[in-house]
C-alpha cells in the first residue's frame, strides 16, 4: 500500500535524480514505519557512502542507538504536521568534528502525509565563519568601548548612522541613541564658525579621506576642539555606500598650543624691549665716545710733544674699534626690528651713499672702485636694510686690502635676470683662507688676524639680507682676493 501511494506521485522519478545529485548534502525520505526509502546527495558520494546502505533500512538499522530515539522523536514530528530543524555535530575522524544542520518536512499526497524528507546539509566552515565574525565583533566592540576616540560608520547620505562607540558620551555629552535617533546632532552641535567648513568637509569624505579640526559645542556649554578623520568605504563596484570615521579631542592640545603661542608673542615683545634697551645704551655710549674724539682731534691741532701725539694714536684707535663695535650693534638692532619696507630705489644711488660714507677710512683713496651698474636699475626692496649690507661688504674690501700689490681694485656689478637681481662685489685683497668659508657669516668670527673688527659684520649682512628675502655667497682665495654675491628679488 504504501509503494502504491509513493509511486503513485507523478514526479516520483525527478525527485529522485534529486535526491541523487543533491549537493552540498543529502537528503533522505523516510515512511510512517521509520523505513528509508530514498537517501542520496553529493555529501554521501564524497564520503564514499552507498545509497544502498540507506535505502529500505529503518532508522535502528542505520544509525547507532544513542542517536535514534532523537531521531524518532523528530520523525514524529513531522509526521504530526511539523516542520522540525536541528543541528547535529559528528565525529569524523579523531581529531576533526563536523557540524551538520538537518531540516524535515512532511511530503503530502491528497492531503494525507505519506512520508518525511529530510534535508541535511554540511555547515562546518559557515559555523566556524560566524564564530570567527562574532570573536572579531567582539574584539572590535572590546576596542571601541574602552577605547577614548570615538569610532563611528554611516551611510554616504548622511540619513544614518551605523555606528557609534560609547565614547561619544565623554567627549560630545551625548549617546549613541541620541545620535541613531537623529544623524544629524552632531553637525547641529558644531560651533557656528566651522559649520560651513565641516559642511564642505562632509561633502569631501563621501570621495577621498579627509581630515578637519574644528570646534563643537556640547549641552552644557563646554567648548571642544575635535580632529574628525573620515574614509570612504566602497562597495565591489567601486561605489562609496559608507563613511568610517575617528573622532578625537585634541582640545587639551590645542589649549597648550594657544598657550605656546601666548609665551612664545610674550618673548617676542621681551625680545623687542632687549633689542631696544641695546639701541639705547649703543646710542648713550657713542655720544662721550665721540666728544673724546672731538677732544682728541684738537689737542692733536695744540703744540705737544711726540709721545703725547703717540698716546692720542693709540687712543683714537681704541676708541675707533669700539666705535665700530657700537656701530655693528646699531646695525643689527635696525636690521631685525625696523619695519620691512618695499620701495623703488636706484641701486646705483645706493652704492654710491654707501661709498661716500666710506670716503675717510684708512686707504681708501688707493683703492681703484670700478662700477658696473645701469643707472635706471630699480630695486622693489628695503633701502636700510640694503644700505647696511652694502655699507659691510663694501668696508671689508677697504679694510682687506693686500699692500703688497700696487693695483688694489674693487669691482661692483649688478646682472638683472627677469625678477632677480646679482649683485657682485669683487676684490684683490688678502682673500679669506679655505678652512674659514664655512663659519664666515658666524657671530662674532674672525676670519684673519688682520681683523680688528666686531666680527658682527658679515653675520648682519645675511641676517639683512634674510629679512628681505635675499641670499649671499662668497668665493675666495688667499691672498688674491674675495667675492661676495648678492641675490635679491623684486627688480623693476
Amino acid at each position: 500500500m504504501q509503494k502504491h501511494l509513493i509511486e503513485g506521485i507523478e514526479i516520483h522519478e525527478i525527485f529522485k535524480q534529486l535526491v541523487e545529485n543533491f549537493p552540498n548534502g543529502t537528503i533522505f525520505m523516510v515512511n510512517r514505519e521509520m523505513k528509508c526509502l530514498l537517501a542520496g546527495g553529493n555529501l554521501l558520494k564524497q564520503l564514499g557512502i552507498s545509497t544502498s546502505y540507506f535505502e529500505n533500512k529503518y532508522i535502528h538499522e542505520i544509525f547507532e542507538k544513542e542517536k535514534v530515539d532523537f531521531l524518532i522523536t523528530n520523525y514524529e514530528k513531522v509526521f504530526n504536521g511539523e516542520l522540525v530543524n536541528f543541528e547535529t555535530e559528528n565525529i569524523v575522524s579523531q581529531d576533526k568534528v563536523r557540524r551538520h544542520n538537518t531540516f524535515g518536512v512532511p511530503l503530502l499526497n491528497n492531503n494525507e502525509i505519506v512520508a518525511s524528507i529530510w534535508i541535511t546539509q554540511e555547515i562546518t566552515e559557515l559555523r566556524e565563519m560566524q564564530m570567527e565574525l562574532t570573536e572579531k565583533e567582539e574584539l572590535f566592540r572590546q576596542l571601541a568601548e574602552n577605547i577614548f576616540d570615538i569610532f563611528y560608520m554611516r551611510d554616504a547620505e548622511y540619513a544614518k548612522m551605523i555606528y557609534v562607540s560609547p565614547a561619544v558620551k565623554e567627549i560630545m555629552g551625548i549617546t549613541p541613541e541620541d545620535i541613531y535617533a537623529q544623524p544629524s546632532l552632531p553637525l547641529q552641535m558644531v560651533h557656528k564658525d566651522d559649520v560651513e567648513f565641516i559642511k564642505q568637509t562632509i561633502n569631501l569624505s563621501n570621495q577621498v579621506n579627509t581630515s578637519a579640526n574644528y570646534r563643537l559645542v556640547r549641552p552644557d556649554g563646554q567648548i571642544r576642539w575635535l580632529w574628525n578623520r573620515a574614509f570612504p568605504v566602497r562597495d565591489r563596484n567601486g561605489k562609496v555606500y559608507r563613511v568610517a570615521g575617528i573622532v578625537e579631542d585634541i582640545t587639551d592640545r590645542r589649549l597648550a598650543e594657544d598657550k605656546l603661542n601666548e609665551t612664545l608673542k610674550a618673548l617676542e615683545e621681551k625680545n623687542y624691549e632687549l633689542d631696544n634697551y641695546v639701541y639705547k645704551v649703543s646710542h648713550d655710549l657713542r655720544s662721550p665716545i665721540a666728544s673724546i674724539i672731538g677732544l682728541l682731534n684738537l689737542m692733536k691741532m695744540e703744540e705737544h710733544n711726540a709721545k703725547i701725539s703717540e698716546y692720542i694714536h693709540h687712543l683714537e684707535n681704541r676708541l675707533g674699534r669700539l666705535d665700530d663695535f657700537i656701530k655693528s650693534i646699531l646695525s643689527h638692532s635696525k636690521a631685525v626690528n625696523a619695519k620691512v619696507l618695499k620701495e623703488k630705489v636706484f641701486l646705483i644711488k645706493l652704492i654710491n651713499s654707501s661709498l661716500d660714507e666710506l670716503k675717510y677710512m684708512p686707504n681708501y683713496d688707493k683703492l681703484q672702485i670700478k662700477i658696473e651698474v645701469e643707472e635706471d636699475l630699480q630695486l622693489e626692496s628695503d633701502p636700510l636694510r640694503l644700505s647696511i649690507v652694502l655699507k659691510n661688504l663694501l668696508s671689508n674690501a677697504v679694510k682687506y686690502q693686500n699692500p703688497y700689490i700696487a693695483e688694489r681694485r674693487l669691482l661692483i656689478k649688478a646682472i638683472t635676470d627677469k625678477s632677480l637681481v646679482h649683485i657682485i662685489i669683487k676684490d684683490n685683497g688678502i682673500g679669506i683662507k679655505q678652512e674659514y668659508l664655512p663659519h664666515l657669516f658666524d657671530m662674532f668670527f674672525r676670519a684673519t688676524d688682520h681683523s680688528e673688527g666686531s666680527g658682527l659684520g658679515l653675520y648682519i649682512v645675511k641676517q639683512t639680507l634674510k629679512h628681505i628675502g635675499g641670499t649671499v655667497q662668497v668665493d675666495s682665495e688667499y691672498g688674491k682676493g674675495t667675492t661676495f654675491h648678492i641675490r635679491l628679488g623684486y627688480t623693476s
